[in-house]
């Protein structure tokens, strides 16, 4: 897959106005979320809504699936769920009306003692095992890169190291390169290469003074 420079990337206007969380948010990568807020409201579809820490004013709002597990693993008393952790992806043969759409899923959270695997309905008579792992409190899983991941990351990161130190610690701040840069942060390999690709783009060229306009012969 072709690398696009941010700024020429017609798919940044295409994200979905929402008011929450959605599966989409979550193709590639799961995350794992810190909940600052939980309220319960007068809705039949969507009743809970889990505020987290950086949701941007998007939470994560549970389908009933969802709601149950939760119920069974932390009880019924949602002031208790404020501080603790989940980690939630996209689980892409979730259907509705009939078609696979994906949907917002569940596999992990804190203050659970061990991996337990409980049966849920997904559908009128059907049931599926759905297992949960527990997260150490206070801790923030990192997503699972897959190699095509890594390989555009590695590609983009180049893209922007050619441009010069300043770039690309411009993009390593960013809110992009903070969600993305784990994929090769611990790559010792692709660090040194976006290393020297800096200093070479931060080095000034070695021209020969008859080229250089700042050499001896640009002052006669």
């Amino acid at each position: 897959m072709t690398i696009i420079p941010k700024e020429f990337d017609i798919t940044r206007t295409t994200a979905s106005k929402s008011d929450q969380l959605n599966a989409e948010d979550l193709i590639g990568a799961a995350r794992t979320i810190t909940l600052s807020a939980v309220r319960i409201i007068e809705s039949p579809d969507q009743p809970v809504i889990l505020n987290f820490e950086g949701d941007s004013g998007k939470p994560y709002k549970p389908c009933k699936s969802m709601r149950r597990l939760l119920a069974y693993f932390w009880g019924e008393d949602v002031r208790a769920y404020v501080g603790r952790q989940l980690t939630v992806y996209n689980k892409p043969d979730v259907k509705w009306a009939g078609k696979e759409v994906g949907g917002i899923r569940v596999n992990a959270l804190s203050h659970i003692e061990a991996k337990k695997t409980i049966n849920l309905a997904v559908s009128r008579g059907i049931k599926e095992g759905v297992t949960v792992s527990p997260i150490a409190i206070g801790a923030t899983q990192e997503p699972t890169w897959t190699q095509q991941q890594i390989d555009e990351i590695h590609a983009e990161a180049k893209a922007e190291a050619n441009g010069g130190t300043e770039k690309f610690t411009k993009w390593w701040s960013s809110e992009h390169g903070k969600k993305v840069r784990g994929a090769i942060s611990k790559n010792k390999e692709i660090m040194a290469e976006i290393k020297s690709a800096c200093e070479a783009a931060d080095t000034p060229p070695q021209v020969s003074n008859e080229d250089n306009p700042f050499g001896d012969q640009a002052a006669q």
